[in-house]
């Protein structure tokens, strides 16, 4: 049951729970309830490049299309979280759904 389910989740987020299993904590972490997921510095990207094609601009892109948050704070740290994507609860990810792409109004329609 579990392989069913873990196969319905999107590549992107397979690779984003590597990236935060594999990420040294120098450059991101949890906090310490698991929900919420800091970057704590520019060398993250150079992280980034091993597991995503793109630059960190689409990285967040993508955060955004399956409708995580993303808090700026100080210092270039920053941060990303969504209610079912949290530390240890791979079998939360099913839940996320990537937004659908928005129809294009075409101008000879108004």
């Amino acid at each position: 049951k579990m392989s069913t389910a873990r196969n319905r989740v999107p590549p992107f987020l397979k690779k984003l729970v590597q990236l935060t299993d594999l990420c040294p904590a120098e450059y991101g972490g949890w906090n310490d309830d698991g929900t919420e997921y800091f970057v704590k510095s520019s060398a993250f990207a150079d992280v980034l490049r091993e597991h995503f094609q793109g630059s960190l601009q689409t990285f967040v892109r993508q955060l955004h299309f399956y409708s995580f948050s993303k808090k700026d704070g100080q210092k270039g740290v920053w941060s990303f979280k969504h209610q079912y994507f949290q530390r240890g609860k791979p079998e939360l990810l099913v839940h996320i759904e990537r937004k659908p792409n928005p129809k294009k109004k075409s101008a000879a329609a108004d």
